[in-house]
């Protein structure tokens, strides 16, 4: 619309068709102003204007006032989805110093959906009044009133008398009460508030809400279990246990399954649970096994654990109890070298010999690993640390020395450190390995066992022959 001149743009009133038909009456619209058709710049105001199809009053949009000769409407959607528009009229507002231009309240009904409930339950609304009269007005009185389906209770208002006066801008809010007759059949049914002043009966706002009357009830299911104990032991598996789900009343939805510790928080530490099949296809029974992993480090006790089903908006717990123990004590033996992997060396020997760290659990003792003692020599400590690639339980060590008749390295004194994520290490041992630089005895180190996956064998001050070297031909770590 080009106004011929320009103006401090401050609204728009919409007035619908009124010739019986609904097609293309605006609900959401923007509006913008300015002088240049091309480019509109950004919006001025926008709004909802018609809820109702059959609404046929004048609706008010009021926004800051922006100055233009071009005033430009845009139809986001009319009422009933469609991509038309029509209007009876369209109306400009410009900013007057102290005038007063009186609008249409707007009437706003929340919420917009409730959940179904049972025919004949009273279903509260909140319905908002704002008054969109220009600030120069004096304030206006609002009668507030409502619409619901044929047959039903009218709807009572928490205000007496069901009216608000407001200041220009000012909004009031009380409550509407809706109840649907017992005999209601399921189904949608709409929810009228409207907001009228009491000097211009023309001057009115609506909103609509649904209530939503739903008599099938949504069903229930049974959880239940073969056995409400069970145990398992570190570096194994528990026997199976049969969770069993059954619908009950129509009930009709996938059931999933998952375990916490008792209050949900996570499962003790190196438990981890299965349950094969995880969830149960609708209607949701069916049968789940459900086992207990603990790693040889797991935390031993006993745990309460929550075993939870969900599914359609349905919960059900049970509860087992869980309790973990250790490993039985035995013999310890080698943990196999396979899976161990070099974490770092101080110090290593590759120019002038072919020493490096990883010949320490190469399992030949015709290979060493050497400190640098070619060119520059490394100082002491030495120091080697290795990822056995799992946690065991430890509890010994063998150092070999080298086997060539040469007295270098023979590691003299010695911490042993382990660690469990190599970052905290507890050291486990320390003393003399060798004395006598001539003697290449294999020498096993015992201690109390410790759950560890790294260790750590530091050569500490100087080896068996008072120099600063270190060189190991075999390191051999025992446990279960």
């Amino acid at each position: 619309i080009d106004l011929g001149a320009s103006y401090n743009v401050v609204g728009i009133k919409y007035t619908p068709r009124a010739d019986g038909k609904t097609r293309g009456k605006i609900k959401a619209v923007e509006v913008y102003v300015t002088d240049d058709p091309n480019n509109w710049g950004l919006v001025a105001g926008s709004g909802t204007l018609i809820t109702d199809p059959n609404d046929i009053s004048d609706h008010t949009l009021l926004f800051n006032g922006k100055q233009g000769h071009i005033v430009v409407v845009r139809s986001l959607g009319e009422v009933k989805g469609g991509d038309w528009a029509s209007a009876a009229e369209i109306n400009v507002y410009q900013q007057s110093t102290g005038s007063c231009v009186h609008v249409g309240p707007q009437v706003t009904l929340a919420p917009k959906q409730k959940e179904g409930v049972p025919a004949g339950t009273a279903v509260t609304f909140t319905i908002s009044v704002k008054n969109n009269d220009t600030a120069a007005c004096s304030s206006t009185t609002f009668d507030v009133t409502s619409s619901v389906p044929q047959g039903w209770s009218p709807a009572v208002l928490g205000k007496n008398p069901p009216n608000f006066t407001l200041a220009p801008g000012a909004t009031g809010s009380t409550t509407l009460q809706v109840t649907s007759p017992v005999s209601a059949v399921n189904g949608f049914y709409t929810v009228t508030g409207t907001a009228t002043s009491e000097s211009n009966s023309s001057l009115t706002g609506s909103d609509t809400a649904q209530y939503t009357v739903s008599n099938i009830s949504p069903g229930d299911f049974t959880l239940s279990s073969s056995t409400g104990s069970t145990s398992v032991q570190q570096n194994s598996v528990s026997p199976g246990i049969t969770i069993t789900t059954a619908p009950t009343g129509g009930f009709n939805a996938v059931v999933q399954l998952s375990a916490t510790s008792q209050g949900g928080g996570a499962l003790p530490a190196g438990v981890t649970a299965t349950f094969n099949p995880s969830s149960q296809p609708a209607p949701g029974g069916g049968s789940s096994t459900l086992t207990f992993s603990a790693t040889a480090g797991a935390t031993t006790g006993t745990f309460n654990i929550t075993v939870t089903a969900s599914g359609g908006g349905v919960n059900h717990n049970i509860t087992i109890s869980l309790t973990v123990t250790s490993l039985p004590a035995g013999p310890p033996s080698p943990i196999p070298q396979t899976n161990w992997k070099l974490v770092s060396a101080d110090s290593q020997e590759t120019n002038c010999a072919n020493s490096p760290a990883t010949n320490a659990f190469d399992g030949k003792t015709s290979t060493i690993w050497e400190s640098q003692w070619c060119g520059t020599i490394a100082p002491m400590p030495h120091i080697i640390k290795v990822d056995m690639g799992a946690t065991y339980s430890v509890s010994a060590f063998i150092y070999t020395p080298r086997q060539d008749l040469i007295k270098r390295g023979k590691i003299a004194q010695y911490r042993f450190l382990v660690s469990t994520d190599g970052v905290s290490w507890t050291q486990v041992a320390s003393g003399t390995l060798i004395s006598d630089p001539t003697n290449s005895d294999p020498v096993k180190v015992a201690f109390s066992a410790t759950p560890a996956r790294f260790f750590w064998l530091e050569a500490d001050v100087a080896d068996a022959s008072g120099g600063p070297f270190t060189s190991v031909a075999e390191i051999t770590v025992l446990g279960n």
